[in-house]
């Protein structure tokens, strides 16, 4: 009788650890998945944030050159240089977080295969 009653609480024992376990693990890739949402909204950002300043220096600098044509005249380079400058860098900027993205979207399928 002793036995069986020492091996039924070792046997609880082990439950609870397993169980304890499992919730911890969840409780893990259910954080690491909050990290990479929030991640993605940041990149998210970024590249909107991007897009934004481009396209607004574009129009500033199409509205100045409307306003004042003989500013730009004397120049050797074209009024819209910089605004090609800047679209270069837009386009880098980009191209990383996409790449980064990439490597997001494949490590959250990761988590989601470890869910399952």
């Amino acid at each position: 009788m002793r036995k069986n009653l020492r091996e039924s609480l070792i046997f609880k024992q082990n439950r609870s650890i397993i169980y304890i376990r499992i919730v911890t693990t969840n409780f893990s890739i259910f954080k690491e998945k909050q990290v990479l949402k929030r991640f993605n909204i940041i990149l998210n950002i970024i590249m909107g944030s991007s897009i934004g300043v481009f396209l607004v220096h574009f129009i500033y600098n199409y509205v100045d050159y409307k306003q004042n044509k003989f500013s730009y005249g004397i120049q050797s380079a074209p009024w819209y240089t910089s605004s090609i400058i800047y679209g270069l860098v837009t386009i880098f900027v980009i191209t990383i977080v996409v790449i980064i993205k990439i490597l997001i979207f494949a490590k959250s399928k990761d988590v989601n295969k470890k869910i399952d």
